[in-house]
């Protein structure tokens, strides 16, 4: 199986997100223990689908470690559909947020390879919440080189600028004319270089608002693989990160081979950023009796030529 790679790999370490007891086809399910953290015990979750397809999640921040598909060059295999759930329960002020803040997440691996994510949040105090995942995709395989081959669209017509230190200026952009026009697919390097507003464009950090009128919000092809993914979300910004800032490092995740600059993007499901200081965005309060809930999904194929 030396064509079946890891395409994803989350960099960041977030929070600690305990199990939260909820375990689907459990025979699907490989549970590890991995470490300890601030006392708590590190697991690594292992989904395995009918097509014998992986999903790693580990609790460490509720990550997704590890994806495992085909290229256009394997046979499927069969096996079975799990998922996980995990939850976290954020007191009072923590971070400055008030409430008590409840919030799941159910990561579900089916078996046409889509990875869904199922968010549900809730308080005792009105407060704001933002979430999404912020996992890294280089659909070549995890450690081969740049993604700037990669070609992706992206149904959106507007994105937010943001200043000098990255935080949105409130204005929504028309994406015409600009690096950020993915709405004909096109390299994700394509762009990258040239020069934008009097300087050079090094790369994308940047909140991309969606229309969510059509089945898929983003695609993503890579022509040496064939591997496609889609996104499907029900949220009304996706950040776009072309990986500009990720540093060498090795991962036992990865095997030996490191990850370079630019060799992952990362496409985050979410509201806008900045969201409670501008209130022409779409609003990220969460009121005491009131639930949050959303949907995404990672869906994984592959194109012949």
């Amino acid at each position: 199986m030396k064509n079946l790679k890891s395409i994803a790999v989350s960099l960041l370490s977030l929070i600690l997100f305990i199990p939260y007891g909820y375990l689907s086809a459990r025979e699907s399910v490989k549970i590890d223990l991995v470490g300890s953290y601030n006392g708590r015990d590190v697991h690594l979750f292992t989904l395995i689908n009918k097509s014998n397809n992986v999903l790693k999640i580990t609790n460490y921040g509720a990550r997704i470690v590890r994806i495992e598909v085909p290229d256009r060059n394997r046979v499927k295999e069969n096996g079975k559909s799990p998922a996980v759930k995990l939850s976290y329960k954020s007191p009072d002020m923590e971070e400055g947020f008030p409430g008590n803040v409840l919030i799941e997440v159910i990561y579900t691996w089916t078996d046409k390879n889509e990875t869904g994510i199922d968010y549900k949040a809730t308080t005792d105090k009105k407060t704001v919440l933002n979430v999404t995942n912020h996992a890294y995709f280089n659909l070549r395989g995890a450690g081969n080189g740049n993604i700037f081959d990669h070609i992706m669209f992206i149904n959106s017509s507007s994105f937010t600028p943001f200043n000098f230190v990255k935080i949105p200026t409130g204005e929504i952009r028309s994406v015409k004319g600009t690096p950020f026009d993915f709405t004909s697919p096109r390299k994700i390097g394509e762009k990258i270089g040239e020069t934008y507003e009097n300087a050079v464009f090094d790369g994308y950090d940047h909140n991309f608002v969606l229309t969510n009128k059509k089945k898929v919000d983003v695609s993503v092809y890579e022509p040496e693989s064939g591997r496609l993914m889609e996104i499907i979300t029900d949220q009304p910004g996706m950040q776009f990160y072309s990986g500009s800032g990720i540093a060498w490092k090795k991962s036992l995740t990865l095997g030996t081979k490191p990850s370079n600059t630019r060799s992952g993007f990362a496409l985050e499901t979410q509201h806008y950023p900045d969201s409670p200081n501008h209130q022409e965005f779409p609003s990220t309060i969460l009121e005491p009796g009131k639930s949050f809930n959303s949907r995404t999904i990672y869906r994984f194929s592959i194109r012949f030529k």
